[in-house]
């Protein structure tokens, strides 16, 4: 199953590859729209393994934790 994953993710970037390097100075509606589909069909139907082992330890974070949290005084304006 995994090898038809990788197979199909390939020919997918190949194809992307092919459409993008032949709509240059033509259509760009086409390739945008081809790209964007094909980028669809890839995170819609490649979703990962569940996540299994054991599980972490609880986390309890001490009162402390960001209590003295300081940067220092800089000239750069805030973005």
């Amino acid at each position: 199953m995994a090898m038809t994953r990788i197979r199909l993710l390939g020919a997918l970037a190949l194809a992307i590859t092919v459409t993008s390097c032949s709509h240059h100075g033509t259509d760009k509606a086409a390739a945008t729209t081809a790209s964007s589909t094909a980028a669809t069909v890839a995170t819609t139907s490649a979703r990962p393994a569940p996540v299994t082992g054991p599980l972490l330890p609880p986390f309890f974070p001490s009162a402390a934790v960001g209590a003295n949290c300081q940067y220092p005084p800089t000239q750069d304006q805030a973005l």
